[in-house]
C-alpha cells in the first residue's frame, strides 16, 4: 500500500512550514535598546536553525533569548515561527499574541499570522484576511501573497492563486516561495514542460538551494514520467543540499515505495528519522512501511501519537483506517476512514476500503452505496469490482456477484486474488467442485501468495479430504519453503485428523524456521499442555519470550499456566504486566490483559488493568469500552455510565456503545432508557446482530410477537440467501414458545447454511418439539459427515445430561475427549455426571481435570464432590473451601462446604458456613434448602 493519489503533497496535519519570512525583519523587530548585538546575534542563529529544519536546536536558541529578556517581541515571533514549523499551533498562536503584546508591528507578524491560517487549516480566513493587506515591504509583501495563493490553491481557485503568485513576482522577482509555488501550479494545470522549465531557472539561480531539486524531483515522478531515475537523483541532490528538508526525504520515500523498492524507502525512511527526529512525517512513513510487511501492530503504535489532538490530515486517517481494518478494529476503523472520505471525497481509496470494512461486517448495501459514484463513472479498480460482487453474493444476488467478479477479471485478467474470491463465492454457495477448480487455478496461477493455498485447505477440510488438504498444505511449503506458516498449516490439518505425532512433527518444523512464529509455538505448547505437560509448554513460551520479549501474547500464555500449575494470582499478574511492558502502546496487549484477569475472575484486578490501560492510552475507544464493561461488572454502574458517556462522544454513531449504556441503565434500574437505548442502537445500524436479537427480546418481553418477527423478516428480505433473518425468526418463536414455527424457521436457516450452530439449533428445537424421531436422523445425518465436530458432540452431551440419559452424556463427553484431549472444562463435566451416576471412575477423572486447572473453582466444586462420594471428607472440605475462597460470591458454592460438613458429621461447622451465608445476602437456586438447613441446625 503507497499513499493514495492527492493533488499536491501535504505531509501530516503537523508539516513543517517552510520559511518565508525575511530574516532581516525579525532580526530587526523591536530590538532597539533590548540587548544589542548579542541578542541580534542569537536570533539570526535561531533562524539559521529554523531555516535548516532543526526545530529543537532553534528553539533552544530562542528560549535563552527569552530567559533574560521575556518581553523581547522578536523573540516571541521566533519562538512562535519555530512552534509552528514543529507542528504545535496553539503554542505558536499563544506566542504570536505575546509578540503583539510585546510590542510587534502589525506587519512584522503578518507573514507569521498567515502561516498559522493556512497551518490549521482555514484557508478561507486566510485569503478573506490577507488577500489585500497593503504592506511597505515589497518582500513580506511577496511573502503575505505566496501565502494567499497557497490557501486559494488548497481552496480548489488556480486562476486566483496564479494571480496573487504572479503580483508576489512583481513585487519581487525573484522571490523563491512564489516562483516554487509558480511551478506547482502550472504542474496542477498540466504544464509541465514550463513547470520544469521555472524548476530549472531556480537551480541555475540558487544552486545551493534545495527547494527547487524538489520540485524538479516531484514534476519529473508524476506518474507516468519515464524519467523515474532522474527523479531519484534529483531528490538525493535536494537532500545533499538541505539534509533537514522533509519535503524532499517524503518524495523521495513515496517513489521508492511506487518503484517496489521498499528496501530503499526504508533506508531512506531511517534517513529521515535521524535528520529530522522531531518531524512527525518519518514517524508516518515507519508506520506505513510496518503496514506494508504486514505488522499491522506495529503500524498501529506508530500512528497513536500522531492521531492524538484530532488529526485530520486525510492520508494519516486512510493508514491509521487500514490498519485497524487489518487488526480487526472495526469500529476504529469506520471512524478513521469515515473522516479521510470527508476530507477526500474525490478520492477513490478511502472510498474503497470503506466498502470493504462494509463487506466484512456484513453490510453489503453500505457497501454498494459508497462503489457506486465509482462503478456508475466506469472508474471503478478491480478492487473496487470484487467487493461488489462480494456484496452482491452476501445478499444472495448470484447474478450480478458473477457478473462484478467478471469486471474484476477483465480489469485484473491474471490476479489470483479475483479466482480466489469467485471460488469462494462459489463454495458459499454450495458449489463446491466448481469452487475448487477456481482456487485451484487461483493457487497456482500465484507462484508466491498463499491465499488461495489456505483457501484450498479450508474447502478439503470441510469436504474432510484431508490427503487433498496435506497436498494443498505441500504446495505452499514449495512456493514458500523458509516460511513456517505452511508448515504450521500442515500441523493443524494433521491434528483435526488425529495425527498428533505427525503435528507435532509438523509445528516443530515450523518453529525451527522460525522461532518467533507464535501460532506453531502455541500449538505445540496446547499439545504439551493437552498430555499435562506444563512444565514443557512453559519452556516453550520461555524461549518465545527470549528471542522476543515484545511477544505479548506468550507473557499471557505463561500467566496461564502459572494459574493452572497452581501459581498465585500476583505471580501471574506480573507476567501479565510484562506482557503490557513488552508493548505498552500495543492495545490489543492491554485488552487481551484485561480479558484475562476478567477470566480468571479477578474483577478487581480487570477493573485495575482497564484503569491503567485507558491511562496509558486515553485516545483508544476500545479500551475505553473495556473499562465501562469491568466497571459494570464491578458493580460501579456510576462510572460505567461516566466512561460510556465519553465513549459516546468519540463514537456517536455506534450500535455497540448504544447497547453497552443500554446494560449500564438496565443494571441501574432505568428499564426505559434501556429499552430507548437498544431502539437507537437499530436505529444506528439496522444489521447489528446483537441489537436485533436485545430488541426481539424486548419485543417479546412486552408481548409484541409481530413486531419481533418483523424484525427477523426484514433482515430475511435484505439477506434472503443467508441463514440470520431465519436464525433470528427461530429465536424469536422459542421465546414465544412456538415450538412448530420455531422449527420451520431453524430448518430454513439449516438449509441456508450447514453449520454446527444451525445444526444445534434445529436439533434442540426438534427435541423441545418432542420429536425425537427427527431428531436422531438430524444427529445422525451431521455426525456422519462431520464425526470430529467437538460443537455438536458437546450438545449432545450437554442435552443427554439435561434429560437425565447419564451413560449417554458419558459416552459424548469421552468422545468429546478423544477430539480434544486435555480439555479441562470437558474433563470437570465429565467428572460432574460420573458423580451424578455413582461411578467411581469420577474421582479419578476429577483429580485428572483438577491437574488441568487446579485454580478453576467449578474444577474444585466437582472434585469436592467427587471426593465426598469417596467419603474422604477432610479431602473434600479443603476442595470446596478453596472454590469459596476463588469465588466468594457464588452462594452455591458455600452451600455445598455446609451439605459437606453436615455429611461429614461437623454439624457446627455447616451451621456456620450456613450463618456466613444468610449474612452475605447472596442471591443462589438452592437458597430456599439452604435456610431450611439452618433452621435444622440452629433448634
Amino acid at each position: 500500500m503507497t499513499p493514495f493519489r492527492r493533488t499536491q503533497r501535504t505531509t501530516l496535519p503537523a508539516a513543517r512550514l517552510r520559511s518565508l519570512l525575511s530574516m532581516a525583519i525579525i532580526i530587526g523587530t523591536g530590538l532597539a535598546g533590548c540587548g544589542g548585538a548579542d541578542t541580534g546575534s542569537q536570533l539570526a542563529k535561531a533562524q539559521q536553525r529554523l531555516n535548516e529544519g532543526d526545530t529543537t536546536a532553534a528553539e533552544i536558541e530562542v528560549r535563552n533569548v527569552l530567559k533574560n529578556q521575556p518581553e523581547l517581541a522578536a523573540a516571541r515571533l521566533v519562538l512562535a515561527r519555530t512552534l509552528m514549523a514543529g507542528g504545535n499551533l496553539p503554542a505558536a498562536e499563544t506566542e504570536l499574541r505575546r509578540a503583539d503584546e510585546f510590542g510587534a508591528s502589525p506587519e512584522s507578524t503578518a507573514t507569521a499570522r498567515a502561516e498559522l491560517l493556512l497551518a490549521q487549516g482555514r484557508a478561507a480566513a486566510l485569503v478573506e484576511q490577507f488577500a489585500t493587506l497593503n504592506v511597505a515591504d515589497a518582500t513580506t509583501r511577496a511573502d503575505i501573497l505566496t501565502l494567499v495563493a497557497r490557501a486559494q490553491r488548497d481552496l480548489a481557485r488556480p486562476v486566483e492563486a496564479e494571480a496573487s503568485v504572479a503580483e508576489a513576482l512583481k513585487l519581487v522577482p525573484t522571490h523563491e516561495p512564489a516562483r516554487l509555488l509558480q511551478g506547482r501550479l502550472l504542474a496542477a494545470r498540466g504544464d509541465f514542460k514550463t513547470a520544469l522549465r521555472v524548476a530549472d531557472d531556480l537551480i541555475r539561480d540558487r544552486p545551493d538551494r534545495g527547494g527547487a531539486w524538489t520540485l524538479k524531483a516531484d514534476l519529473l515522478s508524476q506518474p507516468g514520467s519515464a524519467d523515474t531515475q532522474a527523479a531519484l537523483t534529483a531528490y538525493r541532490k535536494a537532500l545533499e543540499l538541505q539534509p533537514r528538508q522533509v519535503d524532499a526525504h517524503s518524495g523521495l520515500i513515496t517513489l521508492l515505495l511506487r518503484e517496489g523498492d521498499v528496501a530503499g524507502a526504508n533506508t531512506q525512511v531511517l534517513a529521515m528519522r535521524k535528520a529530522v527526529p522531531s518531524d512527525p512525517t518519518g514517524r508516518y512513513y515507519e508506520s506505513l512501511l510496518a503496514h506494508l510487511r504486514g505488522d499491522f501492530a506495529r503500524a498501529r503504535e506508530l500512528l497513536q501519537p500522531l492521531l492524538r489532538g484530532g488529526a485530520s490530515d486525510p492520508q494519516l486517517l486512510f493508514l491509521a483506517g487500514v490498519t485497524e481494518l487489518r487488526l480487526g478494529g472495526l469500529e476504529q476503523a469506520e471512524l478513521a476512514l469515515g473522516r479521510a472520505h470527508q476530507a477526500r471525497p474525490d478520492a477513490p481509496e478511502p472510498r474503497v476500503e470503506l466498502a470493504r470494512l462494509h463487506v466484512q461486517a456484513g453490510r453489503s448495501d453500505k457497501a454498494r452505496a459508497l462503489l457506486a459514484p465509482l462503478l456508475q463513472a466506469n472508474t471503478a479498480s478491480a478492487d473496487a469490482w470484487l467487493l461488489a460482487a462480494q456484496a452482491h453474493a452476501l445478499e444472495g444476488d448470484f447474478a450480478a456477484a458473477d457478473a462484478a467478479f467478471g469486471r474484476a477479471s477483465q480489469l485484473k485478467p491474471d490476479d489470483p486474488r479475483i479466482r480466489t474470491e469467485r471460488g469462494r463465492s462459489l463454495v458459499s454457495r454450495g458449489q463446491l467442485d466448481p469452487g475448487l477448480r477456481e482456487l485451484q487455478l487461483a493457487a497456482t496461477s500465484d507462484r508466491t501468495g498463499l491465499a488461495a493455498d489456505l483457501q484450498l485447505v479450508s474447502v478439503h477440510m470441510l469436504k474432510n479430504d484431508t490427503a487433498a488438504a496435506v497436498k494443498a498444505a505441500d504446495a505452499m511449503a514449495a512456493k514458500q519453503p523458509q516460511q513456517a506458516l505452511p508448515d504450521h498449516v500442515r500441523g493443524r490439518i494433521l491434528q483435526a485428523a488425529a495425527d498428533l505425532p505427525g503435528a507435532r512433527a509438523a509445528y516443530e518444523k515450523a518453529v525451527a524456521k522460525d522461532p518467533r512464529f507464535l501460532p506453531a509455538v502455541s500449538s505445540l505448547a496446547q499439545l504439551d499442555l493437552a498430555d499435562n505437560q506444563l512444565e514443557s509448554a512453559r519452556k516453550r513460551y520461555e524461549a518465545l519470550v527470549k528471542v522476543d520479549p515484545r511477544a505479548a501474547p506468550a507473557w499471557m500464555a505463561l500467566a496461564v499456566i502459572t494459574r493452572r500449575e497452581g501459581g498465585s494470582r500476583d505471580k501471574a499478574a506480573a507476567l501479565v504486566e510484562q506482557a503490557v511492558k513488552a508493548n505498552p502502546l500495543d492495545a490489543t496487549a492491554w485488552r487481551a490483559a484485561v480479558a484475562y484477569h476478567r477470566q480468571d475472575r479477578d474483577t478487581a484486578a480487570a477493573l485495575s488493568r482497564a484503569r491503567s490501560a485507558t491511562a496509558a492510552l486515553p485516545d483508544d475507544a476500545d479500551l475505553l469500552a473495556d473499562l465501562a464493561r469491568a466497571q459494570l461488572a464491578a458493580g460501579d454502574v456510576q462510572q460505567a455510565q461516566g466512561s460510556l458517556a465519553r465513549l459516546q462522544a468519540r463514537r456517536p454513531t455506534s450500535a455497540e456503545v448504544a447497547l453497552l449504556m443500554a446494560e449500564a441503565h438496565l443494571a441501574a434500574g432505568d428499564t426505559q432508557r434501556a429499552r430507548s437505548l437498544v431502539t437507537k442502537a437499530l436505529t444506528l445500524d439496522g444489521s447489528s446482530v446483537p441489537a436485533l436479537r436485545a430488541a426481539i427480546g424486548l419485543a417479546v418481553q412486552d408481548q409484541q410477537p409481530q413486531q419481533a418477527l418483523a424484525l427477523a423478516r426484514e433482515v430475511q428480505k435484505r439477506l434472503p440467501q443467508q441463514a440470520l433473518g431465519w436464525q433470528l425468526e427461530a429465536e424469536a418463536e422459542t421465546l414465544l414458545r412456538r415450538w412448530p414455527a420455531a422449527v420451520g424457521a431453524a430448518r430454513k436457516a439449516y438449509e441456508r447454511e450447514a453449520s454446527t450452530a444451525q445444526a444445534i439449533q434445529l436439533h434442540d428445537l426438534l427435541l423441545r418439539q418432542g420429536d425425537e424421531a427427527a431428531a436422531g436422523r438430524l444427529e445422525r445425518e451431521w455426525t456422519t459427515r462431520h464425526p470430529r465436530d467437538l460443537g455438536f458432540v458437546l450438545h449432545q452431551a450437554q442435552t443427554a445430561a439435561a434429560a437425565g440419559r447419564l451413560p449417554a452424556a458419558i459416552g459424548h463427553y469421552r468422545q468429546a475427549l478423544e477430539i480434544q484431549p486435555g480439555n479441562a472444562p470437558v474433563m470437570n463435566n465429565l467428572a460432574h455426571v460420573l458423580v451424578l451416576n455413582n461411578d467411581p471412575a469420577a474421582l479419578a477423572v476429577a483429580t485428572e481435570a483438577f491437574k488441568l486447572a487446579p485454580q478453576a473453582p467449578e474444577v474444585l466444586d466437582t472434585l469436592a464432590s467427587a471426593l465426598g462420594k469417596a467419603r474422604q471428607w477432610d479431602k473434600a472440605i479443603a476442595a470446596q473451601t478453596r472454590a469459596v475462597e476463588l469465588l466468594p460470591q457464588d452462594g452455591s458454592y458455600r452451600f455445598r462446604l455446609a451439605q459437606i460438613y453436615r455429611q461429614a458429621d461437623k454439624p457446627e461447622q455447616a451451621r456456620d458456613e450456613l450463618q456466613r451465608l444468610a449474612d452475605t445476602g447472596l442471591k443462589f437456586p438452592e437458597q430456599a434448602e439452604a435456610q431450611k438447613a439452618l433452621r435444622e441446625l440452629t433448634r
